[in-house]
């Protein structure tokens, strides 16, 4: 179980910390789907899914498996994560996070790391971003305890239609290997 909290950082009202993490699958045959499965970012074939998990530790957010060329911002409003928020929370996610404009007309607060302008960072912008960093590291580490999983190791088959199932099945599995409750939000068991 995690010991740590947004109450201990700059965070107190802290409803989930989010990151993405892509799968690698195969290259599909269409030039189209090429286009829309290739991750820049991974240099790869892949399927991106957005993570969100609570204050405490416990993952509460699992979009759907996405082609790996959307964006941050496209899946976080695909999933519907916005619209589970109350105003007043405050969602945490690397700078890449470009979520403000869907965030701040429902109230909700965006923390990110500061984002150095020119010249260096100041000292308070440093210590931010040790503090996001100290609690993003905890979705990072919930992303590759599911990546664990041998069925989403290695290279996920393009045709395989329950991709997402899938994934929200290991990321059960994590759960329960974490003693926590979890509510999905890609498909209901």
């Amino acid at each position: 179980m995690y010991t740590w909290s947004f109450e201990q950082s700059d965070c107190p009202n802290g409803r989930v910390i989010v990151d993405c993490t892509e799968i690698f699958t195969e290259t599909p045959q269409s030039l189209s789907n090429k286009g829309r499965m290739y991750s820049d970012y991974k240099s790869h074939m892949t399927w991106k899914v957005l993570i969100g998990i609570s204050p405490n530790g416990v993952i509460t957010h699992v979009s759907d498996l996405w082609s790996g060329s959307i964006s941050d911002k496209q899946i976080t409003k695909s999933s519907g994560l916005i619209d589970k928020c109350e105003p007043g929370d405050e969602i945490m996610g690397d700078k890449g996070f470009l979520i403000s404009d869907m965030c701040t007309p429902k109230g909700i607060y965006l923390i990110v790391p500061p984002t150095k302008k020119i010249g260096k960072l100041t000292k308070h912008e440093v210590e931010k971003t040790r503090r996001i960093a100290n609690l993003r590291i905890h979705v990072e580490r919930a992303m590759e305890r599911i990546k664990n999983f041998r069925i989403i190791q290695g290279v996920m088959p393009i045709s395989m239609s329950e991709k997402d199932c899938i994934y929200c099945l290991c990321s059960l599995q994590f759960a329960s290997t974490s003693y926590s409750t979890i509510s999905y939000n890609c498909f209901t068991l």
